[in-house]
């Protein structure tokens, strides 16, 4: 995979002791995949997989299936699940080749120049393969089956927590981690500490279950809003992180619910990292642009 020349997020143990900053996300490395994946080692022969009715499955479109598998899954995955992942595609591709081939392409499409992307824009990426992949599932449930091997894959490792199929919106794990993350985030600047997580964690799925798609898509996203927080505040001069840590502790003190002021702070890093990246987040949909980063809180089988 092509690999990034964005300067790396620089940790000074010091400035950062403390904090999550002082450990480096994973979407932030030079590869940006999970460490060990398929996506972060160099690429090997491009071999013909399997032939029919005069089509070629060609390796590298296996080893995208399962990289982009990675990528969902937030993990390295064990050699047995890239297997069963490879033998499922080829099984696919013999009972129906176009449509197989033709099933790769959105899930797939975004990796081409994934690598080469800032740790922001690697977020963006990331949430709209999701948003891709859970689209084709649509279909598979509307015909009565299950979930396709790939998500079945990405659900073992990094669970389906909620799913709306009337908005399209599926929020794993490691999203509603991510938005956890950010309070730690805001909380550690100041030298404090998140005192109930898991208290956390049931608040943002029940507001997700009752505030509908704005607030369903606000959790789907957080890892994209982490993201780009640690970005944010990773190039924030000694001076400027100083000032900020200063407002931070004043509005936390006085704030009535600190998720308020967690999502104030990852609206003034959006739209600070928005004015200097380009964060294409692809076309609209009815909830609006699902991987957008901007305000904050104001027929045949398939293998995908």
């Amino acid at each position: 995979m092509p690999i990034s020349d964005h300067p790396r997020p620089v940790t000074d143990p010091g400035r950062w002791a403390g904090t999550p900053l002082a450990d480096p996300h994973w979407l932030e490395s030079a590869s940006g995949f999970p460490q060990g994946g398929i996506g972060d080692r160099p690429p090997g022969p491009d071999r013909v997989v399997a032939r029919a009715r005069g089509l070629e499955l060609r390796q590298h479109q296996v080893d995208d299936l399962v990289a982009v598998t990675e990528l969902l899954a937030a993990t390295a995955l064990p050699d047995d699940d890239r297997r069963g992942l490879a033998a499922e595609v080829v099984e696919a591709f013999d009972d129906a080749p176009a449509s197989t081939l033709r099933s790769l392409i959105p899930v797939t499409s975004g990796l081409a120049h994934f690598g080469t992307r800032s740790p922001a824009g690697r977020s963006v990426d990331r949430h709209r393969m999701v948003t891709a992949a859970f689209s084709v599932e649509l279909a598979r449930v509307a015909d009565g089956e299950g979930l396709s091997p790939l998500l079945e894959t990405v659900h073992a490792h990094n669970p389906i927590v909620r799913s709306w199929m009337a908005s399209g919106l599926v929020v794993l794990a490691d999203a509603v981690e991510a938005r956890v993350d950010q309070h730690r985030l805001t909380l550690a600047l100041v030298g404090r500490s998140l005192d109930d997580p898991e208290g956390l964690w049931d608040r943002l799925l029940d507001e997700a279950d009752s505030g509908g798609p704005l607030v369903a898509g606000e959790l789907a996203a957080a890892t994209v809003r982490l993201i780009v927080l640690r970005c944010w505040l990773l190039d924030l001069g000694r001076r400027a992180l100083d000032r900020t840590r200063i407002e931070l502790e004043a509005a936390i003190r006085s704030a009535l619910d600190v998720d308020v002021v967690v999502q104030q702070l990852a609206h003034r890093a959006a739209m600070a990292v928005a004015g200097r990246e380009a964060l294409v987040a692809g076309p609209p949909t009815e909830t609006g642009s699902a991987g957008a980063v901007g305000p904050v809180g104001a027929g045949g089988r398939t293998v995908t």
